[in-house]
């Protein structure tokens, strides 16, 4: 189903998609705000974040964007650093640190876990019903 909304960065109506958040305008143009980010940091890869935004004009908003989407990955750890979204330590990509990602599995399985425990259970009676009704059939 094609839904019509207004961009949200020129305010121009367009055809949101899954994918694609902003009109084609704004996506060429953040395109080529990502191409010359890469080719700066292609020419400069031990250039921090305040020389990147200096010398490229782009928005430190979004080098972090495309550094948290896994799009620009640093030479060196250290030299482009952002804040972790939980804990504020200082991380070169993704959203979270290791320490913060790993608690985040570690609860993620449990939950999994239990939610495995809670449809065993539920389905557990159903089990037993069919095998009789299988066995009553012999």
């Amino acid at each position: 189903m094609e839904i019509i909304v207004n961009c949200p960065r020129c305010g121009e109506p367009f055809i949101k998609t899954k994918d694609r958040k902003i009109c084609p305008k704004c996506f060429k143009e953040e395109e080529d705000k990502f191409g010359k980010v890469k080719d700066y940091l292609y020419s400069n890869p031990l250039a921090s974040m305040v020389e990147v935004v200096r010398e490229t004009g782009v928005e430190e908003k979004l080098v972090m964007r495309w550094l948290q989407d896994g799009r620009l990955i640093p030479v060196k750890k250290g030299n482009i650093s952002y804040p972790c979204r939980n804990c504020g330590e200082l991380i070169s990509t993704g959203k979270f640190c290791r320490k913060c990602a790993s608690r985040y599995y570690d609860l993620i399985q449990k939950e999994v876990g239990k939610m495995k425990q809670v449809t065993a259970s539920v389905a557990d009676p159903f089990a037993s019903e069919l095998k009789n009704e299988m066995e009553g059939m012999v």
